[in-house]
């Protein structure tokens, strides 16, 4: 084993700290976006159906809330 301490890590630490943070964040940025993307395709789909729906079964505005309550 190294005779360095581990509580005292080599001058390279501060950049492989500052790349690691920059790797975190940009992996969760990623994922926000994708996540936002899902969110945003599931909304338009969801409204989709409803109006779809409302417009051949003749249904009011009231579906939106029964739908809301059941879920």
């Amino acid at each position: 084993m190294s005779e360095r301490n581990n509580n005292h890590p080599g001058p390279d630490y501060a950049q492989l700290l500052a790349e690691v943070k920059a790797r975190v964040r940009s992996a969760q940025y990623a994922a926000l976006k994708a996540v936002n993307t899902e969110l945003v395709g599931l909304y338009w789909d969801i409204g989709w159906m409803i109006a779809e729906r409302q417009e051949k079964a003749e249904w009011g505005r009231a579906v939106v809330e029964n739908l809301s309550d059941d879920m």
